[in-house]
């Protein structure tokens, strides 16, 4: 799987989102997936998402494998404390950060389930 393919799939919402969950077990509706980014920081800008009862704005950052939220020093740059959503293809290490998932784990999902379910 390549992170650009998953962004297309995400972009065009070529998936079932009514199947959606955070890795913390919390329903995910996506209202808005958000602007692609061509600059600096987030990979989709101005995302509206629902997780759980909760309404978001803010930013969506899509990896392959959730570890390479560490190996891109993502949780030390301020670009990213506005994520709100990290989708990946595999969960290989938990994500905390100080930012947009206001140091919970519930705002990954895993991309897996992006493409798996589209029909």
């Amino acid at each position: 799987m390549e992170e650009q393919l998953l962004h297309f799939i995400w972009h065009r919402r070529l998936f079932n989102s009514e199947s959606l969950i955070t890795t913390g077990g919390e329903p995910v509706e996506i209202i808005n997936p958000g602007i692609p980014n061509a600059d600096q920081g987030p990979d989709f800008l101005q995302a509206r998402i629902r997780i759980g009862d909760q309404l978001w704005a803010g930013h969506v950052e899509i990896h392959i494998r959730s570890s390479a939220w560490y190996l891109h020093s993502h949780e030390v740059d301020p670009h990213y404390n506005t994520v709100i959503l990290h989708v990946v293809w595999k969960e290989d290490q938990p994500v905390y950060t100080s930012g947009g998932f206001h140091g919970k784990q519930g705002g990954q999902i895993f991309a897996g389930t992006l493409s798996s379910s589209h029909e």
